[in-house]
């Protein structure tokens, strides 16, 4: 069976008209703290607005990143820099 044609789009980084892939983070903060209470649901969120966590803001939103092959790369690798600055204390 052959691949799914990917679909044509503009880039969410770099606004270009090219084809498009749904962005899969490498971290699910929201997944990690489970369920919660109200008031806790409140405080992690916050956090992920204030530090700028766009990955899991975007699942907040339900708006996945669609990003071109090579935005896709420089997404991963800032990812992975957040997730040693801010998440593995």
């Amino acid at each position: 069976m052959p691949a799914p044609k990917p679909r044509e789009g503009r880039c969410g980084r770099c606004k270009q008209p090219r084809p498009v892939f749904i962005y899969k983070p490498l971290h699910d903060c929201i997944k990690d703290v489970g369920s919660v209470n109200l008031v806790d649901a409140a405080t992690h969120l916050a956090w992920i607005e204030e530090n700028g966590d766009l990955w899991c803001q975007a699942q907040v939103d339900r708006m996945p990143r669609r990003l071109c092959v090579p935005c896709h790369d420089k997404e991963a690798a800032e990812e992975q820099q957040f997730i040693t600055e801010y998440i593995d204390d």
